[in-house]
């Protein structure tokens, strides 16, 4: 389950993280001011020396994976800003986006192991909300949770295919133990 979980979680981590770094650097007020796809922080001039595992430089892997130069306030990155989800509903989050999508691709036992994972989650967030928030009524804020989960499983989706190519045209020169722990198969 890790193995299939690992790049799940790095997406949403770093979404979280952006998120944060952009909630503390920029007042509210500016940040709905500005338009969808305004570019937040920029590392092109960096340069990063990828020829250990490939003869493609960074601009043609890009195609392949994704490998962020810079961070653009999308559709993901407002909606978690907007959210701004405690620490609980992250951990949910987490861990309903990463349960959901090995259940779904591993199937068998280990659905059924996800689904009660998630139950506990739903549980527990629940739980939270009523007897820790006295916020009985979180239907607006699990719905928040859950579009944001499902754009990233959109994404990562979407993303599966231009993995599929790389790997079909060898881009790599190098072999994984565990393809899982890398790249969405």
């Amino acid at each position: 389950m890790i193995q299939g979980i690992w790049s799940v979680w790095r997406r949403l981590e770093r979404l979280a993280c952006v998120a944060l770094c952009i909630r503390q650097k920029i007042h509210e007020e500016t940040i709905r001011k500005m338009k969808d796809d305004t570019l937040i922080c920029n590392w092109h001039q960096m340069k990063i020396d990828m020829s250990w595992c490939t003869k493609y430089s960074v601009e043609e892997l890009k195609f392949f994976m994704d490998i962020p130069t810079e961070i653009r306030l999308d559709t993901l990155t407002r909606a978690m800003i907007q959210l701004s989800p405690t620490d609980m509903e992250l951990s949910f989050m987490l861990g309903q986006l990463c349960f959901h999508y090995v259940g779904k691709r591993f199937q068998g036992e280990i659905l059924q192991v996800s689904d009660r994972f998630q139950q506990i989650l739903a549980d527990d967030l629940h739980d939270y909300y009523v007897n820790q928030m006295k916020q009985p009524y979180y239907i607006k804020r699990l719905q928040s949770m859950m579009n944001i989960n499902n754009l990233i499983q959109k994404d990562i989706y979407k993303n599966r295919e231009k993995t599929d190519l790389a790997i079909l045209f060898d881009v790599f020169s190098l072999e994984f133990s565990h393809p899982d722990m890398f790249m969405d198969l």
